[in-house]
């Protein structure tokens, strides 16, 4: 992943994201849950969110999520 994506990803005036694990009965076991707010204001303040096999995969998603809004807006 480039530079800006992981500037976005740990700078919480850019993004802020949660992830957890699911312990709820509809989710198989070991389900990873995620979130990601854009509070940039050059995003619209949007959020995404998604599920995951593990806490890694959930990072990966986010991250995958972060660059896909960046190319949208021409940033990436």
């Amino acid at each position: 992943m480039s530079d800006l994506i992981e500037d976005w990803f740990n700078d919480k005036k850019l993004t802020y994201h949660n992830i957890w694990k699911c312990n709820d009965t509809q989710f198989p076991e070991g389900t990873w849950s995620w979130v990601l707010f854009f509070t940039e204001a050059v995003i619209d303040p949007t959020y995404e969110y998604g599920v995951a096999g593990s806490k890694e995969e959930a990072v990966a998603g986010i991250k995958q999520t972060i660059k896909h809004k960046l190319e949208s807006r021409g940033l990436l």
